[in-house]
């Protein structure tokens, strides 16, 4: 199978694969197997990115998922307010909105979200704060990340913590770029 970006099957990018997996104990074996329902053009840019997250280990995977997110969040609040000034967005998102959860709970209080999508980002910057402010290296399978994925809304029997949130995450980064396309200021009046 082939597309526009060539052999999505290319043996150069499973070499690299293996070799980030051999150096991550595994991790990107769990994710390929999960990940099989990928096809087309979404395998070669997954492949790439299971390279570059499985160089970084879980706490890059949880960090860059939860940045992400939080732009996106960002990004929603800032379409809404046709008066902010570049030195405001600095003042307010590097204050008082520099928090995930405050920016989701302002998207929320502005019907921008509802309360399930706040909760679920909520539990996004939860288990980013774990590994981020963690004195040991966590992973996906340390207790104190799977409780708090744990707290995930719809997460299915029997999944893995790191299926869970990679599932979660993946859905919410395209509902928040769905919305930013829905949300979008006009431009060139």
């Amino acid at each position: 199978m082939s597309n526009k970006f060539g052999n999505p099957f290319d043996p150069a990018l499973f070499k690299q694969m293996e070799e980030a997996n051999r150096a991550n104990k595994g991790f990107l074996d769990k994710i390929r197997r999960e990940a099989v329902w990928a096809v087309g053009d979404q395998l070669e840019a997954m492949q790439k990115a299971l390279i570059e997250f499985g160089k970084k280990g879980h706490a890059g995977v949880a960090l860059l998922t939860a940045a992400r997110i939080d732009d996106q969040l960002q990004q929603l609040l800032v379409t809404q307010m046709p008066a902010l000034s570049n030195a405001l967005e600095k003042f307010l998102f590097r204050g008082a909105l520099s928090s995930t959860e405050v920016k989701a709970s302002l998207a929320q209080a502005m019907g921008l979200i509802d309360a399930d999508m706040r909760h679920q980002i909520g539990v996004v910057a939860n288990v980013r704060n774990g590994f981020a402010h963690s004195r040991t290296e966590l992973n996906f399978e340390s207790e104190s990340i799977i409780a708090k994925v744990s707290h995930f809304r719809g997460r299915r029997p029997g999944e893995l913590t790191w299926a869970s949130y990679a599932r979660i995450t993946k859905t919410l980064s395209i509902e928040l770029d769905e919305m930013l396309k829905q949300n979008r200021a006009p431009t060139g009046s």
